[in-house]
């Protein structure tokens, strides 16, 4: 599949939504503290982060999640 430069740049931007079971996973992980999942936890924050960073807009119950917002969640991860 060939894509233009401004296809891949509208897919890279497109607004994306996070359902409840997607950070309730994530909030479950802090929770019960289990490492492997904490690792995922941490590194999907990031990904999320990085994705907001280079202007996708990120939605979870219909609040635009900020870079702020990432980092807060992350840091209490760590």
């Amino acid at each position: 599949m060939n894509l233009s430069l401004n296809e891949l740049t509208k897919m890279a931007t497109q607004e994306v939504n996070f359902d409840e079971t997607f950070f309730s996973n994530i909030e479950e992980c802090i929770k019960y503290n289990r490492i492997g999942t904490l690792n995922w936890a941490i590194h999907t924050l990031t990904i999320i982060r990085e994705r907001i960073d280079v202007g996708q807009k990120v939605k979870y119950k219909e609040i635009d999640l900020t870079s702020e917002t990432l980092s807060l969640a992350h840091l209490l991860l760590l």
